[in-house]
């Protein structure tokens, strides 16, 4: 099946529109192609050195795993190497393993004491009269009234109330069972798991808030995001800046492959400088998208300028898309744009028919 040409007004002939996509997805596919190729060059790994290992991202992101790890604020789980990896949230339905965490937190991550390790170990939380005063809701002295719906005061080795030992559920939590042993009672054991699940939430606020924290995570971030803009700044100026800089139709590959080449809107050929114009919108785009750091917003964000453009180029007289109007440039045919480069074309346009022409035409 031919594909439909259509001759623009100015006499140049317009690039079939499927031919523009199908040369697109090429183009999209070649820079992909490229861009794995700069992501393993770009992102630590070991094999070699990377950029990546050069900005230190692996010593940064495994001190926020030591941080939240040592915590006790996240679950381990162990791969198929039998390797052990953090999960970022405790899940579980049992008080026991949240009351377990925070105290992990409060006794053992703040007793860190290798600064290189932990610049800000706050040694004055661990403590137990912190704990019990603190996350515990006891009162801050032995001799007050204990206002406490589940936690009593510890006993000493003499059998006096204490803040200084791990305090004890209230009795009136329990109830005997048909065995005539002492079991939480279901109520009990279900208001103990919302208020330990409330004290893991601002124990993990307070480790996240912390500026030994937030130093190596901030430190991850910048990492990242540089070495992500090297992997994408590569492939794309590769494929839609120096290809079209270096082609004398200002095509990229896939136009290449196609035989389409650029001329400005009104046949005249294209400035190299309207090149850099028409590349902004797509470099505009993928750094949106892939820096709003949500998959869902990226997505919507790719899909609307895909369609934005595939509409334009449907509904205008030359399917000049946004990067076309922004360049004031058209795809035509290859023949079409190399005959506008010809220095006779760009005489007659300046200086009118040569003379033999006009006696030809006289003729």
């Amino acid at each position: 099946m031919a594909l439909r040409e259509e001759i623009a007004e100015e006499g140049f002939p317009l690039a079939p529109l499927l031919l523009r996509v199908t040369a697109a997805v090429i183009d999209a596919f070649l820079a992909g192609l490229l861009l794995l190729t700069c992501y393993f060059f770009c992102y630590p790994h070991d094999n070699f050195p990377t950029l990546g290992q050069a900005l230190g991202m692996e010593e940064d992101w495994a001190l926020v795993e030591h941080y939240l790890t040592y915590s006790g604020l996240m679950e381990l789980e162990e791969d198929e190497n039998r390797e052990l990896y953090p999960v970022h949230d405790i899940s579980s339905t049992d008080y026991h393993d949240y009351e377990a965490s925070i105290r992990s937190y409060y006794f053992d991550y703040q007793l860190i004491e290798d600064i290189s390790i932990n610049p800000n170990p706050h040694q004055e939380w661990a403590s137990e009269r912190w704990y019990n005063v603190n996350v515990l809701g006891l009162p801050s002295s032995s001799s007050a009234v204990n206002s406490s719906p589940y936690f009593s005061f510890g006993l000493d080795e003499n059998g006096n109330t204490s803040l200084d030992v791990p305090a004890r559920l209230q009795d009136s939590l329990f109830e005997e069972n048909s065995a005539g042993e002492m079991v939480l009672t279901e109520e009990s054991s279900q208001n103990l798991l919302l208020f330990f699940r409330n004290a893991y939430a601002e124990a993990q606020n307070r480790l996240t808030s912390e500026p030994f924290y937030q130093e190596p995570y901030q430190a991850y971030t910048n990492g990242h995001f540089i070495t992500l803009s090297v992997t994408i700044a590569i492939p794309f100026t590769i494929i839609y800046l120096l290809f079209p800089l270096l082609s004398k139709r200002g095509n990229t590959p896939g136009k290449m492959i196609f035989r389409l080449g650029l001329l400005r809107f009104d046949g005249m050929p294209l400035p190299r400088y309207m090149l850099l114009l028409r590349a902004l919108p797509l470099f505009g785009t993928w750094y949106a998208a892939l820096f709003a750091n949500d998959l869902i917003i990226s997505l919507t964000i790719l899909i609307l300028m895909f369609l934005s453009s595939v509409s334009l180029g449907l509904l205008t007289p030359k399917r000049r898309a946004l990067h076309d109007y922004i360049a004031l440039s058209v795809v035509t045919r290859a023949w079409a744009s190399d005959r506008a480069h010809e220095p006779d074309f760009l005489d007659i346009v300046e200086n009118g028919p040569r003379e033999e022409d006009k006696s030809e035409e006289e003729e």
